[in-house]
């Protein structure tokens, strides 16, 4: 889903729509794929100020990158190709504003023709310039526009733009200039339009170019809150007296006409789209294609105690890249598990990231940890060892028991074995234990986490748990919750799956 917000803060539309909207929706707008890109078309309505265009990979408005715009066209770009989007639209007056129209879909791929030759809609003479548009082409990415004194394109001067309309400055009053059009994209170019000529006149001034090649680069991904970022573009107007910068329908900030680069924040696990237009006295210029950027989530690795395992950048969705393993000897790492109570493994085939993310290392416990007894041939535990008691190993207190010490494997878990035992906080139980005695676990205070992994319940005894910690649950493989809620039949309230 793409998600909006960001630190300077922005709103996204419910899923219900505006609110309290007293004017019909618009039609919905038209949308004309590209390689990355989604160029969005309407109607201009009677009234309206500005149009409020919504784009989502979902057919929700819930999350959807909203940008505001006084214009009729806007291209988004950065956009996953192959990926079906959706977009609404609305629109504002001067005192009310419209429901949202019904969803319009596109589809960015890299699968385009040459695109058509473009017609040029309006000409417009200002003092040494004129502002030539232009309506947009299904599959352009970009347009080349070529001027000449004379009717011929030989020698003639060409800027390239992504905008449906382009200010040439520079010019000679009363001097009659040619301008022709082509489209382009990356199957190459459309034949060039037909001619339109232009006179400039003195003593009007025009509205600046836009800025273009608006580019986003990451300048530091390493707070767990927020991405620095560093925008750049091109300037193009002479005459421009301030830039402004926005963040979908946001005003973030106001720069000099000089500038050319900006460092801005956003919050992590959004995806916003940022555009820059130039202003005077003359009015506003359009803006260029508007720059969607996800922020990935923050995933860090707690090895517990083991060694420093380096964080990750994950875009909203996708899978964390399995890491080395850790190192702590004498114990073997086993697992990365979603929570410090280590309930829940992290699976790296499967699981997505949704937000910030802290996995946990889960060590096996050192086998002189524990003291045991033999039992025809194999072992129960008795209790914990002096060498527990003594260690200043981070984990000693996220018991393993291991399935075999010595070679010889561990059946049971002996009456009082952990009783008392206040500061352990998890304990992990594996599918060798077939008994469990009578008040095992009793007054372990701090102890949240009973893991045990196999299929069939343990027989226990009396007063298993006596005095613990409301919070204690008790994780169980997720098919056999039932058989351990009814052999547990007095734990059944805080049995839970794995």
């Amino acid at each position: 889903m793409l998600l909006s917000g960001l630190l300077f803060g922005c709103s996204s539309p419910s899923s219900g729509g505006k609110d309290d909207p007293v004017l019909p929706a618009p039609n919905s707008p038209q949308i004309i794929s590209a390689d990355g890109q989604l160029s969005i078309i309407w109607d201009a309505v009677t009234g309206a100020v500005s149009y409020d265009v919504y784009l989502n990979d979902e057919n929700t408005l819930s999350g959807a990158v909203e940008l505001t715009t006084t214009q009729t066209e806007i291209i988004f770009d950065g956009l996953d190709n192959d990926t079906v989007y959706y977009v609404w639209l609305d629109y504002n007056t001067a005192g009310a504003s419209s429901s949202i129209s019904s969803p319009a879909t596109g589809t960015p791929s890299t699968a385009v023709a040459p695109p058509a030759t473009p017609v040029i809609s309006f000409v417009k003479a200002f003092d040494s310039a004129f502002l030539v548009r232009w309506g947009s082409v299904p599959g352009a990415t970009s347009y080349q526009v070529s001027i000449n004194d004379s009717n011929t394109l030989t020698g003639a001067t060409v800027k390239n733009t992504k905008l449906f309309q382009l200010i040439f400055n520079g010019l000679s009053n009363g001097t009659t200039y040619y301008i022709w059009i082509s489209a382009v994209n990356t199957a190459g170019a459309s034949t060039q339009s037909n001619p339109v000529t232009v006179i400039p006149v003195a003593g009007t001034i025009s509205v600046p170019d836009a800025p273009s090649d608006l580019a986003i680069t990451v300048q530091d991904d390493t707070n767990p809150e927020v991405i620095s970022l560093n925008l750049t573009w091109t300037n193009n107007a002479t005459n421009a007296t301030l830039l402004k910068l926005y963040n979908s329908r946001i005003f973030i900030k106001r720069l000099e006409p000089t500038e050319t680069s900006v460092q801005v924040y956003q919050s992590r696990g959004q995806k916003m789209a940022y555009y820059i237009v130039a202003l005077n006295s003359a009015g506003e210029s359009l803006h260029e294609t508007a720059r969607v950027y996800t922020s990935p989530w923050y995933v860090n690795f707690n090895s517990a105690g083991g060694s420093a395992v380096p964080s990750q950048n994950v875009l909203p969705g996708k899978k964390i890249t399995k890491p080395a393993d850790p190192a702590l000897s004498p114990q073997t790492f086993l697992a990365w598990y979603k929570d410090n109570s280590y309930s829940t493994l992290w699976n790296f085939d499967t699981n997505t990231v949704t937000s910030n993310t802290t996995l946990y290392a889960r060590w096996s416990s050192d086998s002189s940890w524990f003291n045991t007894a033999p039992s025809g041939g194999d072992l129960v535990i008795t209790g914990l060892s002096t060498a527990w008691e003594n260690s200043t190993n981070t984990g000693k207190n996220n018991i393993v028991i291991p399935a075999s010490i010595g070679g010889n494997t561990v059946i049971r878990i002996e009456d009082y074995a952990f009783d008392n035992r206040t500061t352990l906080l998890s304990i992990n139980i594996p599918t060798t234990i077939t008994a469990i005695g009578n008040y095992a676990f009793a007054n372990c205070t701090a102890l949240t986490s009973l893991n045990c992994f196999s299929a069939t319940p343990p027989a226990v005894g009396s007063n298993m748990f006596s005095n613990n910690t409301p919070k204690l649950r008790i994780y169980v493989p997720s098919q056999s919750v039932p058989q351990y809620k009814t052999s547990w039949a007095a734990y059944a309230s805080i049995i839970v799956s794995q």
